[in-house]
């Protein structure tokens, strides 16, 4: 249902400045994952044809995990 197609979505993590730092697919589960990241504020924005979803911020920190979770809305 709405919210909950998430499988082989585009993942981009954008920076302070809007520039795409990395972008990665979702899993059948739809989880994702960017690695070797610089410490600083980021959001996630994810695209998927047919889909909407709001670009969610996240703060990284080297070495360490975050976690930025996302929803698909149908538009």
């Amino acid at each position: 249902g709405a919210g909950r197609d998430m499988a082989n979505t585009e993942v981009e993590l954008v920076d302070k400045d809007g520039n795409v730092v990395q972008r990665a697919r979702s899993t059948r589960s739809g989880q994702y994952r960017f690695k070797n990241v610089d410490g600083g504020e980021y959001q996630v924005r994810v695209k998927k044809k047919g889909w909407a979803a709001a670009p969610k911020p996240v703060s990284a920190v080297a070495g360490e995990e975050a976690q930025a979770d996302a929803e698909l809305m149908a538009e």
